[in-house]
C-alpha cells in the first residue's frame, strides 16, 4: 500500500510482497465469551482471534501464497477449513459464525 506516511519515510523503495494472503472478519463472541487474545502457528500460514467490545470478536487466517496467485482467489470455504486444519483450536469453530459479505481477504505487503 503507498500511503503519505510510507511516501515520506522512505520515499524511494515500494512495498514488497510478504508472501501470504489474509483473511479476517468479525463475528459475534456471545457464544463463545473469549476474553483473551491467541494466536497459532502452522507449516502453511497462521490463524488468530482478539475479542472486541460489544461482545464481538475479531479472527484472521493468513496462509502462505505466492504474490497474486489464482488460488488463493478462488479459495473456497472447505479449502480453507482443510489448510487451516493443523491449528488447535480448530478455526471453524470461530470462523463458521461470520457473515459471508464481511469476510474481508487481502494480500499483505511489508
Amino acid at each position: 500500500m503507498r500511503t503519505a506516511v510510507h511516501t515520506n519515510l522512505l520515499p524511494n523503495t515500494e512495498p514488497g510482497y510478504a508472501g501470504y494472503t489474509c483473511w479476517r472478519a468479525i463475528v459475534d463472541n456471545t457464544d463463545f465469551n473469549l476474553n483473551d487474545s491467541f494466536e497459532t502457528w502452522g507449516t502453511n500460514g497462521r490463524f488468530g482471534i482478539a475479542p472486541l467490545a460489544n461482545h464481538q470478536l475479531y479472527w484472521f487466517a493468513c496462509i502462505n501464497a505466492p504474490r497474486n496467485s489464482e488460488t488463493m482467489k478462488q479459495f473456497k470455504t472447505s479449502r480453507f477449513f482443510f489448510t487451516m486444519k493443523q491449528h488447535n483450536p480448530y478455526p471453524e469453530d470461530y470462523v463458521c459464525n461470520f457473515k459471508k459479505n464481511m469476510l474481508l481477504a487481502y494480500q499483505i505487503l511489508s
